[in-house]
């Protein structure tokens, strides 16, 4: 919560950790970080909330911990859990294993491998994901990482205004290797950005928003996400600023929202 912050006060901007349903695009829940401490101290505490059991657990590298892979398997989910420097000898070893698949076009393993292509808003983005089962050569993994079962590697390629931009992402699963699952999770992971944080910065100005004192930021930041997970699910013509206005200059447009929750 950027501006959140006070310095008469000595009061620092509130952290904020979220769990998005991507099927729902509701927020299932939320922690506030402790000011000396930073979001791997939260999403365990955001997990306790959750009920895990099913669902597919999707985090950024950040996220990607031992202790937090292991909550979310004894919780009954499975993990894809983004893989950066963070994890360095994981990340090492996981570039290692895909690279020399590559040069061997993937031919001698068992790899799932799927193709998309998208063309909107002036770029074109074609993303190929690869998931593959954890070879013996990185079984010392499995140790630290319960249930770890697979690796991913996510290739997004994007042309927009003549420049060519590629990015490579690596992930951990719990789950076998099935690529179209796989695809659907971390696309569904980004989803937050465009459904949530987007909305919230552009249409409800949170950046902007100056409350501050006492519990005002987490108490706003609540009625803000939810707020969003109910006009979304409002099927009425319209974007979403424009259903938020017309929910607050007619009575019976605000009471079609709420009830359409239900």
């Amino acid at each position: 919560m950027r501006r959140s912050h006070d310095r008469r006060s000595l009061k620092t901007a509130l952290p904020w950790v979220c769990a998005w349903s991507v099927a729902n695009h509701l927020v299932l829940g939320q922690q506030a970080t402790d000011v000396q401490s930073n979001e791997i101290t939260a999403i365990p505490k955001l997990l306790k909330m959750l009920e895990l059991n099913g669902a597919i657990v999707t985090i950024d590298a950040m996220g990607c911990q031992r202790e937090i892979a292991r909550q979310i398997v004894n919780g009954g989910g499975d993990y894809v859990l983004a893989v950066k420097e963070n994890q360095p000898k994981l990340h090492a070893a996981i570039v290692e294993h895909f690279a020399k698949l590559q040069e061997t076009d993937f031919a001698d393993c068992d790899a799932r491998c799927l193709t998309t292509q998208d063309k909107a808003h002036g770029r074109q983005e074609r993303r190929s994901y690869r998931v593959v089962p954890l070879p013996e050569s990185m079984g010392q993994f499995s140790k630290d990482w319960k249930q770890l079962t697979s690796l991913g590697q996510a290739i997004n390629v994007t042309q927009r205004e003549g420049r060519e931009t590629t990015e490579e992402r690596y992930y951990i699963l719990s789950l076998k290797p099935r690529v179209k699952r796989f695809a659907a999770a971390v696309r569904g992971h980004w989803g937050i950005e465009n459904r949530l944080h987007w909305v919230l910065d552009m249409t409800f100005r949170e950046d902007e928003s100056r409350i501050r004192m006492d519990h005002g930021p987490e108490n706003f930041a609540t009625l803000r996400r939810a707020a969003v997970g109910l006009i979304q699910r409002d099927k009425s013509k319209g974007s979403i600023k424009r259903k938020r206005k017309r929910a607050a200059w007619n009575n019976q447009a605000l009471l079609n929202i709420i009830q359409q929750a239900t």
